[in-house]
């Protein structure tokens, strides 16, 4: 039997099994209506059950209270997109940080402030998989909020899902290996004077 501890937002809801154990139940409309001590049918498959031990769960209170449930929402879509497509379990903590990081994503985009990726080439090349799961979710964000996220930032929605296979040991390598091209390229970039075109194939 589980029942709720906390409700978050409407799609966010902290539960309690008869073990007393913490977990976070995570489903569109999942909190809508509920209270605390309601009991709750088992998780289904379009929802996310998350022990609460693998998430910084003070942090992820603070965030999830804080912004609309619709980032909760749309980060539990792309985090069930990725793992089916990777056919791999990622990091319970990437539900704080990419809620957090698409949060601020649409901020900037109504601010007008553009961030560059300095590993966006690295990233498309070396991590095409991941690179298409982040160019899933800007198409998805771009749909849902109705905004026009370049695609450059699916390099950095990938860099998300890259960690969140972190102990992967051929990823952490794989990670580093991108960082230190984009820092030689930049090096290049700096000495030469030169602007380098990502989307060219002689840059490879």
């Amino acid at each position: 039997m589980i029942r709720i501890k906390k409700v978050l937002n409407s799609s966010v809801v902290i539960v309690e099994d008869k073990s007393k154990l913490e977990y976070i139940l995570i489903g569109k409309g999942i909190g809508f209506g509920q209270k605390v001590g309601n009991v709750v049918a088992p998780p289904e498959a379009s929802q996310m059950f998350i022990p609460a031990d693998d998430v910084r769960i003070k942090e992820f209170i603070g965030l999830v209270t804080e912004i609309p449930s619709e980032f909760v929402e749309i980060t539990r879509e792309i985090v069930a997109y990725a793992e089916e497509k990777l056919a791999t379990k990622l990091n319970a903590g990437i539900f704080l940080t990419l809620t957090d990081h698409l949060h601020f994503a649409v901020k900037r985009y109504y601010k007008g402030i553009t961030i560059s990726n300095r590993v966006f080439w690295e990233i498309r090349n070396y991590y095409p998989q991941e690179f298409k799961i982040g160019s899933y979710a800007v198409n998805l964000m771009n749909e849902r909020f109705k905004i026009e996220l370049p695609i450059k930032e699916a390099a950095n929605i990938a860099f998300h899902i890259i960690n969140a296979q972190g102990e992967r040991e051929e990823t952490r390598d794989g990670m580093r290996y991108a960082k230190m091209i984009g820092s030689i390229v930049n090096l290049i970039r700096y000495a030469y004077n030169i602007e380098t075109d990502e989307e060219d194939i002689h840059y490879s």
